[in-house]
Parts: C-alpha cells; structure tokens; sequence
C-alpha cells in the first residue's frame, strides 16, 4: 500500500479523528462480513492513519493538480494523456458566439 493507491480506494479530504477511525472500527468489527472492496478499504484506512503525513501530501498534491475538461476524466499517473483542449473563441463555440451578440444587442 502507498499513498497513491490509499487516495484511489479512500478519496481525498478524510478525516482522521471523525471518519476514518470509526470506518476501521466498524470494518474490523466483523471482518468475516466485509466483502473484498470493504477489505481494500479496511488496509487502506489502516495504512493511512499510520502513515498521515504521506497521505496528506497525496491530497495536497491531487487537489492542485488543474483541473479536467468537464465529461473527461482521466489519470496522468497511469499513463493517459490528456485529450486537446478546445477553443474558447467566439467563433468556435455556439453559446459563447450567442452571448457574444446578446451583449452587443443590449449595450445599444
């Protein structure tokens, strides 16, 4: 288990003290219910609350990465590239073009 893979199984912003405590507790409570993901999360949650810092420099890390075009997620850190970006000039995009007009319409 690493940092990134914690974040992967886990998500970001968690918290110590108020929900990740109480998910290791209830996960291993009973560990002869937890299905095969929950046991996923039940290591993550451990190696995280062990390892804080590490998982804190993931998080901080993850969130200031740019932000993705809407509809397309990838992942840099398995290899994708990110797709090519599109133009945001009034020519090329249909709404923008319209509320270009609209403005020019009202300011006279």
């Amino acid at each position: 288990m690493n940092a990134q893979e914690a974040a992967d199984i886990l998500g970001v912003n968690r918290r110590r003290h108020g929900d990740l405590l109480e998910m290791l507790r209830a996960l291993t409570l009973y560990p002869w219910l937890n299905t095969a993901e929950d046991e996923k999360r039940r290591v993550a949650a451990r190696w995280v609350l062990t390892n804080w810092k590490e998982y804190q420099n993931e998080c901080a890390r993850r969130r200031d990465a740019p932000t993705l075009e809407p509809g397309r997620q990838f992942c840099a850190d398995r290899g994708e590239k990110r797709p090519p970006l599109r133009s945001t000039v009034f020519g090329d995009n249909s709404k923008a073009a319209t509320f270009a007009k609209c403005v020019v319409c009202f300011d006279g």
